[in-house]
């Protein structure tokens, strides 16, 4: 079958058989579409594992490597037969479309040989967004996070010296340090006072403050355990809101917040040695709702992890809560961080996808370079332009020091890489207008070729690196108020410049064969 379709592609559309678009699309459709089975069916959500990192991360590394290496060996088969070849390096007569065609689907090849670990990706992705709907990871979301401030793991996190709005003049007169009194000024320190463990065996009293307590649930200051973007189509409430319940002593709503979390252990086949009223007698003490040794919760299930863990005789877990409670929260946590990453980072999506375009289209370039010159010119081309990018560096390095101008490195390098590409292009130009030998200008067009994406984004970064230097961080003052404005503006709309630089590639390759390419080519060799 691939036979005969080969055979006619051959007697009708030369261009499509010599590129072998059938054989390299469909092998990297069936390919892809395998990366993606592989994806979703290798990937698992261990819910009782309470560690970030296990050994499926290693299997998805060498998942993601082996789509690396099948992506570089069937590019190179593929490169190999469509090498055989060349008609526009044989003379042989070919209209701006047709090589504007044929290098555009030989983007569309290489891209999906690119986008293996991209499929394998969406796969894993799909995979984790199928364990629960979008409305009930929002749900229990926020259940973790509103129940973490009810299971004190330490003190630590609950501790607060003196009430928030108290005056600066109070605590001298109402509340002095009881360290003091017992304090000879002239006697040397000898002991270090956990002020954490000062507070549980002193209960300091501010009469103004009845119900501040110095370890407290209402003093839990820890930093909410899921990162919502501000992007996202959805919020979550987070600790302020319990406290909000304990101070109005609002039980109901507290319990129900603890069904809720129970339910959740449950719908995961979770362990907890922990009841409800047991753990409501534990935490829920108004007005002061104090934290102490009798009270601690570890956030695990130490059971099982001692269990696994031959060498748990040493890590003694059961010392971290003298009264041995414990609820699974930690495993809770970390799947469902994980779950809701796989629908929040859409970003993260995008910028791997945008990242094996870009790939795709550096690659296709340097292989159109490569069929419109010779070999040796352009393994030459691709030399010198490395040793450009090496002596360029170090000359802008060596320019910024001395003047500690910071702008002065990078402007430097951004300018001598416009030049070259200026005086390339003029050179070119000149050849095609006086029809003069190509002499060593096989080597530039190669050059020009790879600085059709390059221009772009080298100015890009200039009027960037300018915009940022307007504004001064010593005396925050703006040199530039218009600049810095723009640099704002393009700092938060970097990934869409980089989708419009593709685009205008492609609108700029057009050009770029129509005028100098088939033009240049047309000039003698000697």
């Amino acid at each position: 079958m691939l036979k005969k379709i080969q055979q006619y592609l051959l007697l009708n559309y030369p261009l499509l058989w010599n590129i072998k678009i059938v054989p390299a699309f469909l092998g990297a459709v069936v390919i892809n579409i395998l990366f993606f089975l592989a994806g979703y069916f290798l990937t698992k959500i261990d819910f009782s594992d309470r560690y970030s990192y296990s050994s499926s991360f290693s299997g998805a590394a060498l998942i993601y490597m082996g789509a690396v290496l099948t992506a570089i060996l069937l590019f190179i088969i593929w490169f190999v037969f469509y090498s055989k070849n060349n008609a526009f390096k044989s003379f042989y007569p070919k209209s701006s479309g047709g090589l504007y065609l044929e290098w555009v689907l030989s983007f569309v090849i290489i891209c999906g040989f690119i986008l293996f670990p991209f499929s394998y990706y969406q796969g894993s992705a799909s995979k984790v967004r199928s364990y629960v709907s979008k409305q009930e990871m929002i749900k229990a979301v926020e259940t973790l996070n509103l129940i973490r401030i009810l299971i004190p793991t330490d003190k630590t996190s609950y501790y607060q010296e003196y009430p928030t709005d108290l005056p600066s003049d109070y605590y001298m007169k109402s509340a002095p340090d009881k360290h003091s009194e017992n304090l000879d000024s002239s006697a040397p320190v000898t002991e270090y006072v956990d002020p954490v463990e000062y507070a549980e065996s002193n209960d300091l009293y501010y009469p103004d403050y009845p119900d501040f307590a110095q370890l407290s649930l209402l003093n839990y200051g820890s930093l909410n355990q899921f990162y919502i973007s501000s992007k996202s189509d959805f919020t979550i409430r987070d600790a302020d809101t319990v406290k909000k319940w304990l101070r109005q002593q609002n039980k109901e709503e507290i319990s129900r917040l603890m069904d809720n979390f129970i339910a959740l252990q449950n719908k995961h086949n979770l362990k907890t040695n922990l009841t409800k009223d047991q753990w409501l007698q534990l935490v829920y003490n108004p007005s002061k709702y104090p934290v102490g040794d009798f009270n601690l919760i570890t956030s695990y299930n130490y059971e099982d992890e001692e269990a696994k863990n031959e060498y748990s005789y040493y890590y003694n877990s059961r010392d971290n809560t003298p009264n041995g409670y414990y609820v699974s929260y930690d495993e809770l946590e970390r799947s469902y961080n994980k779950i809701m990453n796989a629908y929040v980072d859409k970003e993260e999506s995008l910028a791997f996808f945008m990242i094996s375009i870009t790939m795709a289209l550096s690659i296709s370039l340097l292989v159109f370079s490569f069929r419109s010159t010779t070999g040796k010119s352009w393994l030459i081309a691709l030399i010198s332009i490395g040793l450009i990018l090496f002596i360029n560096g170090i000359l802008s390095f060596a320019i910024s020091s001395p003047f500690r101008v910071d702008i002065l490195g990078p402007l430097f390098y951004i300018f001598v890489l416009l030049a070259i590409f200026s005086l390339e292009l003029i050179s070119v130009l000149r050849k095609n207008i006086n029809r003069k030998a190509k002499g060593r200008s096989d080597i530039y067009m190669n050059h020009l070729v790879w600085f059709v994406p390059a221009v772009p984004a080298l100015i890009f970064m200039a009027i960037y690196i300018i915009g940022h230097n307007q504004y001064s961080y010593n005396d925050y003052t703006y040199n530039n108020n218009g600049l810095y404005e723009t640099y704002l503006f393009m700092d938060e709309h970097i990934i869409e410049f980089i989708w419009a630089n593709i685009c205008l590639t492609f609108v700029s390759m057009w050009f770029f064969i129509q005028v100098i390419l088939r033009k240049w080519k047309s000039l003698p060799e000697q």
